[in-house]
């Protein structure tokens, strides 16, 4: 009778539990720091000394980030969110998004390096047609995880069912639909933005993606993400702070796993559209300029 009232009582409080309610994510989100995801050569340490971060954020402020030089008019845009502070998390100044390896950079394999410089001067040098051409180029940069900070359009919202959560981005506008139970497709079946599937842990949502097809674009440049598997851990800290942690591991292109962690806030900023594809005479030109050289070589 006991053990029967025990095990009723166990089968009860589970089933109390599958039914109550999930935590809201919902709502709308920025990116946008100056913590970028690599540590740069301006830190030497994960954890940035008060007056040190004062002294980078004035120094900053208004100059658009230096990945903005190597873009045809990237210096004179308006688009840069520039006032931005480096991002804290749990009251700490942070100089990477990157926790893990301890110097805050990706640990590629001399392999894996050799290909990304390959790929980076395919990019710099063949133009021969569209295929090989960047992602960004092409206007296909998707929502691919772990989630980014890239200076402008760092917005998203989270929107949440009891079967899926939906992340749209700004800067892609994408959505990207992470399916909550169930398991993943065979390996065989490939995406560019992997295939992510979430649980909840309590007040975290935990979503593990794989299966991601080569071609996609990762923060890195041209990285071979083919084996590459992402846990991503969203849980909200407050009415306005979002806590995002990340695990990277992929066999044969990184010399051990990647961890890292960020405080995304809530803003009331609009969520604009991104539309790569409208009126993008990027690709067309670039393509014909090329033609215009060989003839020129000739």
């Amino acid at each position: 009778m006991l053990r029967g009232l025990a095990l009723a009582t166990a089968l009860g409080s589970a089933a109390a539990a599958q039914a109550a309610p999930a935590p809201s994510l919902e709502g709308d989100w920025t990116t946008s720091t100056l913590t970028p995801y690599a540590r740069p050569a301006d830190f030497k340490t994960l954890i940035v000394p008060e007056a040190e971060a004062a002294a980078y954020e004035r120094q900053r402020r208004g100059k658009p980030p230096e990945a903005a030089k190597d873009e045809v008019g990237g210096d004179e845009t308006d688009w840069w969110e520039t006032d931005e502070p480096l991002m804290r998390v749990r009251g700490q100044a942070r100089s990477s998004w990157i926790v893990s390896p301890a110097d805050g950079r990706v640990p590629f394999t001399a392999e894996a390096q050799a290909g990304n410089r390959a790929r980076q001067a395919r990019t710099r040098g063949d133009f021969s047609g569209p295929e090989v051409r960047p992602d960004g180029e092409r206007c296909l940069a998707g929502i691919a995880p772990p989630l980014s900070s890239g200076g402008a359009n760092d917005g998203f919202q989270i929107v949440q069912t009891a079967s899926a959560v939906v992340i749209r981005t700004e800067r892609a506008n994408s959505a990207r639909i992470v399916r909550l139970g169930g398991a993943h497709a065979p390996a065989s079946i490939r995406t560019r933005d992997g295939e992510s599937v979430g649980w909840w842990e309590g007040a975290t949502l935990v979503v593990d993606t794989r299966n991601f097809a080569d071609a996609t674009t990762p923060p890195g440049p041209g990285e071979d993400r083919s084996t590459l598997r992402v846990i991503e851990r969203f849980t909200r800290t407050g009415p306005k702070e979002l806590h995002y942690a990340f695990f990277l591991s992929n066999p044969g292109r990184y010399k051990q796993p990647v961890q890292g962690e960020t405080v995304f806030r809530a803003t009331k900023a609009a969520i604009y559209e991104v539309a790569c594809h409208e009126g993008n005479y990027a690709l067309t030109n670039i393509l014909a300029g090329a033609r215009v050289q060989e003839a020129d070589a000739k």
